[in-house]
């Protein structure tokens, strides 16, 4: 469990300005993924420890979607790895920012965590993906992060 909380901070370290990629959206594209206490001219976001972080991804669809689904992997080394997170379903999470069914054009997603000095230092990439009912990547985004 530990492990796992670990790794999702370090998911949570990846969103900002600093160099960010698209892994692969089908559905829609994001138009800004921001995370608080981030620098936007790094190459990789550094979380600190014993912050709270927000991160907020704003997107649009290019279709009707009926759910959002939050799926986050941690890539290292070649190796992906699923990160567990307490809510992913983005419809029923109270401060996702998200109200399902979604139709229209641009919509803001948001999930706040504590980082804990518990938390181990690491580094590597982080692809959080939104996806729809039909396990269709809505969003996707690859992130540079380390925690420090």
């Amino acid at each position: 469990m530990f492990k796992a909380i670990s790794l999702l901070v370090l998911c949570l370290c990846g969103f900002s300005s600093a160099a960010y990629s698209d892994c692969g959206s089908e559905v829609g594209q994001y138009t800004q993924v921001s995370i608080t206490n981030c620098d936007p001219n790094a190459d990789k976001c550094i979380l600190v420890r014993g912050t709270t972080v927000t991160i907020t991804i704003d997107f649009t669809i290019s279709e009707p979607v009926n759910t959002v689904t939050a799926v986050v992997l941690r890539e290292q080394s070649g190796t992906i790895t699923p990160i567990p997170i307490p809510n992913p379903n983005a419809c029923t999470d109270p401060n996702s920012g998200i109200s399902c069914p979604l139709s229209g054009d641009t919509f803001r997603y948001k999930y706040t965590l504590s980082i804990s000095y518990l938390y181990p230092k690491m580094a590597g990439n982080v692809l959080w993906k939104l996806q729809d009912e039909d396990k269709k990547n809505i969003v996707c985004v690859k992130i540079p992060a380390e925690i420090q």
